[in-house]
């Protein structure tokens, strides 16, 4: 910028130079004149001389200016005509008939003419047949009477290929008064395929092919608008998760393709199919003949899509579930494609292959979120707390240990029952920190009892998926050593699924457990699965009879499998605790049946710390009492 300033500077001092040049050689004939007027005496010729110096001297200035603006002028049209010539985008001038009588560098570049190709040629032989006459009529409407127009054109390159233009067009009146007309554009073909390949982006899934969830969710309501009936049927392929983590992320995503070319090849009739999830996959079906989808069709699809895959070398079971919904079911696309998704879930939690939408399942469904949603920020807010049921030694009723038990209330939900919010915490994996942080409770409070002098153990259940998530045996050694009490102090309960999930590893995790001095129960035995090879391996402790064996006593059961598992317990040398203990009538029959101590309502539900320890109290002096009696009686 400091250079062209330069440069103008030089320029305009070069033209007053000349004109002080000019103005110099006046000055010099004027003097010339003058001796020639006292030479001879003529006062006219004085005057004569004068005139013709000032004339000189105007000219001068008249031609040093005319000479730097005409200078000037041409510098600016060669950097004009240099911008034009060098712009990417085509530009053209055509006189008032449309006769082309320019077009620059990028002109020839997009459309393949030279220029002595197309001057002298008129704009409308580059049409491409694309737009009809009322497009051109409307586009020379807004030229003579707003002197512009802009818009997209198709037109015709010399090769023939038709390609799309942005065209801007303004008419200008020449310096003797003619029209001219200046267009600019540039070519779209490659933003057309740019903005083609974005449009697909935005609404297919780029590894199937398939429709995705946006632009399933626009076609469900383009039906809906017609009013059409159909359903939807929500897949979800149950073990992908294990596929993934088993044989990788790119069998899986082949696995994926595979199940699509598979119902594809089918041919099903009357349904599209989108992938709207990383393993789901979600079909509209059209009753062209008002009848609802039929289980048998959905049957047919599962059935399709089931089964052994065969990809490169390697082979993988898949297990679809399948939720359906009608448009019945409601007026929004996207409640018709949750209520299908809500009854896809249903049938995994309950290991069926299909399930219909019905309105229970959604308000269970919205419960269930809200209870998930609600758990962690339960867990840092502090709304937990730790009941403990005391476990009675069956001879001299005394009170033994207590089994600490997880309780929730909460400010929006009330009180939410363990049997809710466990099997959710589960799924989310939130059971981890949540168990973590009972522990935590149980051995603190174990300190508290320890220091007020009551000595009883604790026990507290850990969940299988704590073992998968967490090192265990680390975390109870650390909480042993942070709250000063012995490992025999406490128990630990778990159930017999989890024996058989990963025998190895849960072995050496409750050897480790073991070593701590902590001791093993199983609870809720004669639920699960257990082998009597896994008892008599690993080092159990004590066994629970789930309270479902000892409830219905006397009258909805008849104690058969509570004997049984009372012999089993006695013949591996393990002690024997009986749970849900209601009545005298059950008490008095799981003592029969030899059980060590018992847990329930018949001697105390679930309570607070604050209320155990009253418990305590109240044990201790009534033992004082009968200890008392017995000295009397000596004496």
């Amino acid at each position: 910028m400091h250079s062209i300033r330069q440069v103008k500077k030089n320029r305009l001092i070069a033209a007053y130079a000349i004109a002080i040049f000019m103005i110099l050689m006046g000055c010099f004939m004027a003097a010339t004149l003058n001796s020639r007027v006292l030479f001879w005496q003529n006062k006219n010729t004085i005057m004569e001389s004068i005139i013709i110096s000032v004339g000189i001297a105007f000219i001068s200035l008249v031609l040093g200016k005319s000479y730097y603006q005409r200078h000037e002028y041409n510098e600016k049209m060669k950097l004009s005509s240099g911008i034009i010539q060098n712009t990417s985008e085509a530009v053209i001038i055509t006189d008032e008939h449309t006769s082309i009588i320019f077009v620059n560098e990028a002109f020839t570049k997009i459309t393949g003419y030279e220029e002595e190709e197309v001057i002298g040629k008129k704009t409308s032989a580059f049409k491409s047949g694309v737009h009809g006459q009322q497009f051109y009529k409307n586009m020379w409407d807004s030229i003579i009477n707003y002197g512009s127009w802009k818009g997209e054109v198709w037109d015709k390159k010399k090769n023939g290929q038709m390609y799309p233009k942005w065209l801007r067009i303004n008419s200008i009146i020449g310096v003797g008064g003619e029209v001219k007309y200046i267009g600019v554009f540039d070519d779209l073909t490659d933003k057309k395929k740019i903005n083609r390949r974005v449009k697909r982006l935005e609404n297919y899934d780029m590894l199937t092919g398939l429709p995705n969830k946006a632009l399933f969710l626009k076609i469900v309501n383009r039906r809906m608008e017609k009013d059409a009936r159909f359903s939807l049927i929500s897949l979800k392929v149950i073990n992908f998760s294990l596929v993934n983590e088993s044989l990788g992320y790119r069998y899986g995503d082949n696995l994926l393709v595979e199940i699509t070319n598979r119902f594809k090849a089918a041919k099903q009739k009357n349904i599209l199919i989108s992938r709207t999830g990383k393993d789901e996959f979600t079909l509209f079906y059209s009753h062209s003949n008002g009848i609802p989808v039929a289980k048998e069709i959905v049957e047919n699809i599962i059935e399709t899509l089931s089964g052994l895959y065969v990809i490169g070398e390697k082979h993988t079971y898949v297990n679809i579930a399948a939720g359906v919904a009608s448009y019945r079911d409601s007026d929004e696309a996207s409640e018709v494609i949750e209520n299908a998704n809500i009854a896809r879930e249903y049938a995994v939690e309950n290991g069926i292959n299909i399930f219909s939408f019905d309105e229970n399942m959604k308000s269970e469904y919205i419960r269930r979120i809200e209870v998930e949603s609600r758990i962690k920020r339960a867990l840092e807010k502090e709304e937990f707390e730790v009941y403990y049921q005391p476990q009675v030694d069956i001879q001299n009723a005394r009170i033994s240990g207590v089994e600490a038990l997880l309780r929730w209330e909460s400010p929006e939900l009330g009180r939410v029952s363990p049997a809710e919010f466990i099997p959710i915490a589960e799924k989310t994996g939130l059971i981890s920190p949540l168990g973590i942080w009972v522990m935590r409770q149980a051995c603190r409070q174990r300190h508290i009892w320890s220091e007020k002098g009551f000595d009883i153990n604790v026990a507290v259940n850990i969940s299988p998926i704590q073992f998968r998530n967490t090192d265990i045996p680390c975390a109870i050694e650390g909480m042993l050593k942070e709250y000063d009490i012995p490992g025999k102090s406490l128990e630990v309960e778990i159930t017999e699924g989890l024996l058989i999930e990963n025998f190895e590893n849960i072995d050496e995790q409750l050897k480790k457990i073991k070593a701590l001095g902590v001791g093993i129960a199983i609870d809720d035995f004669g639920t699960g699965y257990s082998s009597l090879g896994y008892l008599r391996n690993l080092e159990i402790d004590k066994i629970k009879i789930d309270m479902q064996f000892v409830r219905g006593y006397p009258h909805s059961d008849d104690g058969t499998i509570a004997r049984i598992i009372s012999s089993l317990a006695h013949n591996l040398d393990l002690r024997l605790i009986a749970e849900g203990v209601e009545t005298e009538k059950q008490l008095e029959f799981v003592r029969e049946i030899d059980c060590t101590s018992v847990q329930g309502y018949y001697y105390s539900p679930p309570l607070p710390a604050e209320e155990i320890e009253e418990l305590l109290d109240q044990w201790q002096a009534s033992v004082r009492r009968k200890d008392d009696d017995f000295e009397g009686q000596s004496a």
